[in-house]
């Protein structure tokens, strides 16, 4: 008769608490141009008689505001030898594909892609450098590292073509 092993026990590696997502606070000037930006589209689809639309657009200029005024809450993080836990989520490590490091909102993210579902990605976000060199360190021996290539939007390789700079 062969005898079951008992799941290994899972060992706490890193536990830290971090913002939910990236936040950078905008200034008036942010504000008053998407203002007048959704106020002189509003006026075209008035004339046009797209009121709907003048709806959806305002609902999104509201939906921005929220999101750039209110800071994100902060979550615990923890990494163990059987996956990781955030947000009240437990994800095996066999349900990720590879990790990178980018830069956000001017935080630097560990992204976790995974190997399936709709929302195929989530977010680590270390609260100090510190924080993230171990949480690196911990993947490196649970995942493999995906290069981050910082490809060029279609806007981007237009504006360069007609000879603009694009401030970043």
């Amino acid at each position: 008769m062969t005898e079951l092993k008992k799941p290994e026990q899972a060992k706490t590696l890193l536990i830290w608490e971090g913002p939910e997502r990236p936040h950078k606070k905008q200034d008036k000037k942010f504000y008053s141009g998407m203002i007048s930006l959704v106020i002189v589209i509003s006026i075209f689809l008035g004339v046009a008689g797209q009121f709907t639309l003048i709806i959806v657009l305002l609902s999104l200029l509201f939906a921005t505001y929220a999101l750039h005024s209110t800071p994100p809450q902060k979550t615990t993080y923890v990494l163990t030898t059987q996956g990781v836990e955030f947000k009240d989520e437990k994800m095996p490590w066999n349900k990720f594909k590879h990790y990178f490091v980018a830069k956000e909102l001017d935080e630097k993210l560990i992204n976790l892609d995974l190997k399936e579902g709709f929302l195929s990605r989530r977010f680590l976000i270390a609260d100090t450098q510190k924080t993230m060199d171990d949480v690196i360190k911990i993947l490196k021996n649970y995942l493999n590292e995906k290069p981050y290539a910082t490809e060029k939007s279609t806007v981007q390789k237009a504006i360069e073509k007609a000879g603009l700079s694009l401030k970043e």
